[in-house]
């Protein structure tokens, strides 16, 4: 069995990536285990989205209870059972392993440090090696991460009808630029530690590479560990059993994938990135660790 990882902030495409990696034969894409398997995250989940009717439903369209790879490790939920990390990450590898057999791999987009941190730390118990593990960081550029971000915040606004400031204001625009400064910084300087004392391959995930190079993008993240001929990618079909995650994403049956570079036209983002220092120089020693230029993507 092996496990691939993908980590990185929210909207930066790891629910795109989980999706096109869960596409080939013999992956399952799982979502986000770590807020599954956690008691808290899992009370919060419960509060803000229990009463909706596809909660606790599985991206297979089963009902957790009904899903044949959820419905085993429902007692191990967060929800209803507060038992050792160990124990509850054992009993999804004896599934994982059970429903696709001993080669399978495993995708999990749980997204943070701590998830991954989980993975790492039980990894001998779980019978893994160092060589079983692929992180895959997936990145956005600042511009696009911020005008995401922005639309959400906005809509949330929206629906609650208040009169407050709107979620596009200066302020929170600048917010969200040392977000993902801040947050990034943290994820490469875990990164760095990573590859100064194990052998886990880590791979970077550009989210414009991989929405205009999809193809390319994809064999390079899972050299290795998936069959080239094996890949593919079409978004619509694929065995995920995303549990907790970006569902609504994956439920709209998209028939191709398309890049969002809309934070183009938006005047304010790109005075801000002008003189945002901090943001600019990371998104530069980012993207140019693949050689790759934002400014020659273009809309397809």
């Amino acid at each position: 069995m092996k496990v691939i990882y993908i980590l990185g902030l929210e909207h930066s495409g790891t629910t795109l990536t989980d999706q096109l990696i869960s596409g080939a034969s013999g992956v399952v894409g799982v979502g986000e285990v770590a807020r599954y398997f956690s008691p808290q995250q899992m009370s919060h989940y419960h509060r803000i989205w229990g009463h909706f009717d596809d909660a606790y439903r599985c991206s297979c369209g089963q009902l957790f209870d009904d899903c044949e790879f959820w419905r085993e490790l429902q007692p191990h939920s967060g929800l209803h059972s507060d038992q050792a990390v160990a124990a509850k990450y054992a009993k999804l590898v004896d599934v994982a392993k059970k429903i696709y057999g001993n080669d399978v791999v495993l995708v999990d987009s749980s997204k943070s440090l701590s998830g991954l941190q989980n993975w790492l730390d039980n990894a001998p118990q779980l019978g893994l090696s160092e060589s079983d593990f692929r992180i895959v960081f997936a990145v956005k550029d600042p511009r696009s991460f911020v005008a995401s971000m922005l639309r959400k915040a906005e809509a949330k606004r929206r629906e609650a009808t208040t009169n407050s400031v709107p979620a596009t204001s200066l302020l929170s625009t600048l917010r969200h630029f040392n977000y993902w400064v801040g947050a990034n910084r943290e994820i490469f300087a875990y990164l760095s530690n990573i590859n100064t004392r194990t052998q886990v391959d880590v791979q970077l995930s550009l989210y414009e590479e991989l929405c205009t190079n999809t193809s390319q993008v994809l064999a390079r993240l899972t050299n290795g560990f998936i069959d080239p001929a094996h890949l593919s990618t079409d978004i619509n079909h694929n065995q995920a059993h995303i549990g907790i995650g970006n569902k609504s994403f994956i439920m709209r049956n998209r028939d191709q994938i398309k890049y969002d570079d809309a934070w183009r036209s938006n005047a304010v983002l790109k005075c801000i990135y002008a003189v945002h220092i901090k943001a600019r120089k990371l998104n530069n020693e980012i993207y140019s660790k693949l050689n790759f230029s934002i400014d020659a993507t273009v809309q397809k």
